[in-house]
């Protein structure tokens, strides 16, 4: 409740991303849990699994490449002020 991890999941290193994003969904349908912030790193950015991830209200924190061209991305960089260089190639 105040904001200890509840699972994590593992797979065989040869599983494919795009399939895992919607099994954890299904995991935790019936947890009934007041609100879960999935985090995952940017193999699972596709389009689908985003939408996986916003169904049902869903919250999330993925990793994702700042020079990829994306709309969100775009966004994300024109808010100056609310990022801190790490490196030269890490924003955060």
């Amino acid at each position: 409740r105040e904001g200890i991890p509840i699972r994590v999941w593992e797979w065989p290193g040869n599983t494919m991303d795009m399939t895992v994003i919607e099994q954890v969904k299904q995991d935790l349908i019936g947890w009934k849990l007041g609100r879960v912030i999935q985090v995952a790193d940017r193999g699972f950015s596709s389009e689908k699994n985003l939408r996986i991830l916003q169904q049902t209200g869903g919250h999330y924190i993925i990793g994702e490449r700042m020079h990829a061209g994306k709309k969100d991305v775009e966004e994300a960089l024109s808010k100056r002020g609310r990022f801190q260089v790490i490196r030269e190639n890490l924003h955060v």
